[in-house]
């Protein structure tokens, strides 16, 4: 039963009787996934089991996934990676804002509503990036994706500012670079 050091895809491993037991990019997943669920959770022990349970469930499925990312031959590219977070916390923020300016319409005693329709064409390649935009408008309050036709896009907004917005939305630029693989 000897353990030897080796290093493979970049990173530190321990191979045991010709059984793989990664510590380097899993481990890290994993430990960064155990943040995430404790942060988001109870400081309790039976929070801490379901926490290392989901975590390792989560790597377990993912670690092909894992894998690729941290190959020399990769098909996923970590900076399309770095990129798709970039677009998710631009999400996340474009959100924050829309809710603050729809709770700011709804409040107004005038209701400045406007809302239209508008079409048009993002310039996006692939399926899942026109998937990708179509859903993200649809998350963002005030907006509502009604048809994706092709390359047309048929997006419902409350305000004929939202409508402008959406068509030269920060998004779809990152989603534009993500799809050209910066």
């Amino acid at each position: 039963m000897a353990w030897r050091l080796s290093s493979q895809a970049g990173a530190v491993a321990f191979i045991r009787e010709g059984r793989f037991i990664l510590f380097g990019h899993k481990f890290i997943f994993f430990l960064v996934l155990m943040l995430f669920w404790l942060v988001i959770t109870n400081f309790s022990l039976l929070g801490a089991v379901l926490g290392v349970l989901t975590a390792f469930a989560v790597v377990l499925i993912n670690r092909d996934l894992l894998d690729s990312l941290f190959s020399r031959e990769r098909k996923i590219k970590p900076a399309k990676v770095g990129m798709l977070a970039i677009y998710s916390f631009s999400l996340l923020w474009q959100i924050v804002l829309a809710n603050l300016q729809l709770a700011r319409i709804v409040l107004d005693p005038k209701l400045p509503v406007q809302p239209g329709l508008v079409t048009f064409n993002p310039g996006l390649k692939t399926d899942l990036a026109k998937t990708l935009l179509a859903n993200s408008i649809t998350l963002t309050p005030g907006t509502l994706t009604i048809a994706v036709e092709g390359d047309t896009f048929v997006v419902h907004a409350l305000t004929l500012a939202a409508a402008r917005d959406v068509v030269e939305w920060r998004l779809i630029h990152l989603l534009r670079r993500i799809e050209e693989g910066l």
